[in-house]
């Protein structure tokens, strides 16, 4: 340890910048209050959850007696304290899924979703369901006057109508999908149905939205025209009726990018989570887009996690105090399974940190929600067992710990990662450049400083996700370090070569 240690204070002294994953000091992450696992003689799989007033979390979802059987609206309730108050299966609606559920002041709950009818002719409808306290089914409607209408995410206004986003397809046809916005009354009366897409030939799909405070919505999708190579971010903020007041195209036209969520600021404005890849590569990475009342683009962030790990985000909230937190998945290590990602940034998207929880099997964090007191509670679906089925995974965590120290991550912020490492003679360097025509400069230099090889010399790339090899047979078994410097900007990997 004290070699490693010695190396990273030479380098510090050579000037170089020590890149650390999760791009921030932190005096303490989240700690694992308690753990409870739902699911037992079932797949079970999780989509939302939410608090209530007496400060209990409630999620929906689906289940299956098994992972590939028909499915059915799932629905239950944690204590704060761990215990499983109730679970329920609504066998009423064969092949339904929900995605959204939202108490009621004088109790119960709301839930919309999707019924599907025909899988192999792809025909579905909105659906929207009242729960009493302890699940049981008061109410439900379907909602759809085309071929298709599916629900991803929905939101309650102030009059308790619901609203819901998703996509439909309009005539059947490979004519482009549309967002899609459902709004409904208290007793699932339909008031409105709207589409919306930036072009006639794109196919677009609502993933989130948000009840804006001075009035209407704002709903986030993600638009592809017949160019299958990428596709990008969609916000629409749309009146208490439906109709449009502004659109905007976000994100970048070049590389593939999936919106995930959308939260409104606490002082105006959103910020929208998504995942972002470039056209075929399999790595990814997080994005964050800081936009103002009107749409217009504050900042925005690639968060600095490994890329081949391939980090996703699942959910964003609020954070205790101040920022965000964000939820979602990362490959563990040895690149085999999936761990829960914890995350959390500054309202100006320059502090970051991260931290992960190993779940009981391959998981993936889907909902980060508000505890209302101290800490989070964190959910999401679990893969294990044998045979292998989803199980529902819930932790009650700590409130993030203060950022003592951080280190700001501009927007053309390259990843730099190699594997494998430790190596025998040859290792991949993938390295992501999101700057516009940057020179990269590449080269390994071992413990002393030495630079023992170059491989790249003032190469000039775009934005995009890159490889290189390295071959170190020529070179003595040991420590050595990778350096990458774009734009004044210098990243450092560290690799060990076995031989």
């Amino acid at each position: 340890m004290t070699r490693i240690l010695s190396a990273f204070n030479l380098l510090k002294r050579m000037g170089f910048a020590v890149l650390l994953l999760g791009g921030a000091a932190i005096a303490q992450p989240p700690q694992t209050i308690w753990s409870l696992t739902i699911g037992n003689g079932g797949d079970f799989q999780i989509s939302d959850a939410n608090i209530t007033g007496t400060g209990n979390v409630v999620f929906v979802g689906s289940y299956s007696s098994d992972i590939s059987g028909d499915r059915f609206i799932l629905a239950g309730s944690v204590s704060a304290v761990g215990d499983c108050l109730w679970t329920v299966v609504l066998d009423t609606f064969v092949g339904a899924r929900a995605e959204a559920i939202i108490p009621l002041v004088q109790g119960g709950f709301q839930i919309a979703g999707t019924q599907i009818d025909s899988i192999e002719e792809w025909q579905a409808d909105a659906l929207f369901c009242e729960l009493g306290p302890n699940g049981e089914l008061l109410a439900s409607t379907r909602v759809g006057s085309n071929r298709t209408e599916e629900i991803s995410s929905a939101v309650q206004d102030d009059n308790e109508y619901l609203i819901g986003c998703g996509f439909r397809d309009p005539a059947g046809t490979d004519l482009g999908d549309d967002l899609y916005l459902a709004k409904v009354d208290s007793n699932f009366g339909l008031l409105w149905e709207r589409g919306y897409r930036p072009s006639e030939d794109a196919y677009t799909h609502g993933t989130s939205i948000v009840n804006v405070r001075t009035g209407g919505y704002a709903a986030l999708g993600f638009t592809q025209t017949n160019e299958p190579n990428s596709s990008q971010l969609y916000l629409v903020r749309v009146d208490i009726n439906g109709d449009t007041m502004w659109t905007r195209m976000l994100g970048d036209p070049n590389v593939v990018d999936e919106s995930v969520t959308i939260d409104e600021k606490p002082n105006g404005g959103f910020l929208i989570s998504g995942n972002t890849s470039e056209p075929g590569f399999s790595f990814c990475a997080i994005r964050l887009i800081s936009v103002d009342t009107v749409g217009e683009v504050e900042w925005e962030q690639v968060l600095p996690l490994p890329c081949f790990r391939r980090p996703i985000v699942r959910d964003i909230c609020l954070a205790q105090g101040g920022g965000w937190l964000i939820a979602g998945g990362i490959l563990t290590p040895d690149l085999v399974t999936h761990e829960f990602l914890i995350a959390g940034i500054d309202d100006q998207g320059e502090n970051f940190w991260s931290t992960t929880f190993d779940p009981s099997g391959d998981g993936i964090a889907t909902r980060v929600v508000d505890a209302q007191s101290d800490g989070y509670f964190v959910l999401g679906s679990v893969l294990h067992g044998s045979p292998l089925r989803h199980a529902i995974q819930v932790l009650r965590i700590s409130s993030e710990a203060q950022v003592v120290s951080s280190l700001r991550f501009p927007l053309n912020y390259s990843t730099l990662q190699g594997f494998p490492n430790p190596f025998n003679a040859l290792t991949t360097i993938n390295f992501v450049v999101t700057g516009r025509r940057e020179p990269v400069t590449l080269d390994i230099v071992d413990l002393m400083g030495r630079r023992t090889a170059t491989l790249l010399n003032e190469v000039v790339f775009d934005r995009g996700t890159y490889e290189v090899s390295f071959d170190g047979t020529g070179q003595p078994s040991g420590a050595y370090f990778c350096r990458l410097r774009t734009n004044n900007k210098t990243s450092i990997l560290k690799l060990v070569l076995i031989k």
